[in-house]
């Protein structure tokens, strides 16, 4: 299947400096497919995106920082007949009972005919093949044909993508993970670009378990895995976490400490500090989880890898399919102190 990827915020940089994101998002779409085990290929052409791949790659691409919305697409060459046999072939969802539009759009002015009369015709075979009729205002279906130099695509669905910046593009973020609103703290800022570490300190392994699942809900969204630093043992003072936290940002070269509070806590930290939720009541905060699947029951953890006898941290790496240990030098296996 060929899939048309369109983004957004992308558009608005320079010409070098959308280069430069629009190689990032590709570079995190195929990663993304090659964590879900699918065989993808990407191309670009006049600032758009085509993944070549399976039906899968659909799931992919809702779940990719970045892409504001998709298509499935057929393509062909820029020749009105085979622009017409590709509509025809669209049109088969068509009941006669429905109504419809064709929407054209001629990016490439060479093209003989303009987007009204290319709508004209179109429409004009589609209701010669189905017998629906045609309502330009208010259609039940809609056929989109874009027109370019080389090709032409069509298609009859646009699929929204989560928005955003490309995952990794605006810098790491220490994700202070303590429940539900903090990781939907760190997917908000995942949404602006920001890569998070998370960190944990507590030794109860029934929380640790919560933690391990909301960590693998955010990681659904990261074209790798999430790495983890978990202290276990007895969280201190608020205070004292924040204190960890800034110490853990300092070595990672972070911009910053994520946190999942609201108005009143976000005004009383101190530091470089994002507090994403400031802007949402706890109405908004549930269906922000509910669509992002943050907070819903996840798969159950081993945590033989957890020494709950130390209170060094572990270090971990998360998907949305397992958690191992990670790989570190001696110098990051210092205690946090």
């Amino acid at each position: 299947m060929l899939f048309l990827v369109r983004y957004g915020e992308i558009s608005l940089k320079s010409r070098q400096v959308r280069k430069q994101f629009e190689k990032g998002l590709v570079r995190n779409i195929l990663a993304l497919c090659k964590k879900g085990g699918l065989d993808a290929s990407a191309s670009m052409a006049r600032g758009r995106i085509f993944i070549d791949g399976p039906k899968g790659v659909g799931k992919v691409l809702e779940k990719c920082f970045g892409v504001v919305s998709f298509s499935v697409i057929l393509q062909c060459r820029s020749d009105i007949k085979e622009i017409e046999l590709l509509v025809l072939k669209a049109a088969k969802e068509i009941r006669s009972s429905d109504s419809f539009r064709i929407k054209a759009k001629r990016q490439w002015k060479g093209f003989p005919l303009g987007s009204m009369k290319t709508e004209a015709l179109l429409g004009s075979a589609v209701v010669d093949a189905v017998g629906a009729r045609v309502n330009l205002s208010k259609p039940d279906k809609t056929i989109h044909v874009e027109i370019a130099k080389n090709s032409s695509q069509v298609f009859s669905e646009k699929i929204a993508g989560p928005g955003g910046m490309p995952f990794g593009s605006a810098g790491k973020g220490i994700l202070l993970l303590s429940g539900r609103d903090s990781a939907l703290a760190g997917w908000l800022m995942m949404k602006r670009g920001m890569s998070v570490i998370a960190l944990h300190v507590g030794d109860g392994k029934k929380r640790i378990k919560e933690m391990l699942g909301l960590l693998q809900a955010l990681s659904a969204y990261a074209p790798g895995e999430i790495r983890f630093v978990l202290v276990p043992s007895k969280p201190g003072s608020e205070e004292e976490v924040f204190g960890l936290a800034e110490e853990l940002r300092g070595k990672e070269k972070a911009l910053g400490v994520v946190t999942g509070d609201l108005m009143k806590g976000a005004l009383e930290r101190k530091g470089a500090v994002y507090s994403p939720l400031v802007g949402l009541n706890e109405k908004e905060a549930s269906e922000l989880a509910e669509k992002t699947g943050i907070g819903k029951k996840r798969a159950r953890f081993d945590l033989s890898l957890v020494d709950f006898n130390s209170a060094s941290p572990v270090r971990l790496l998360v998907s949305d399919k397992d958690v191992r240990l990670a790989a570190v030098s001696q110098r990051h296996q210092k205690r946090l102190n």
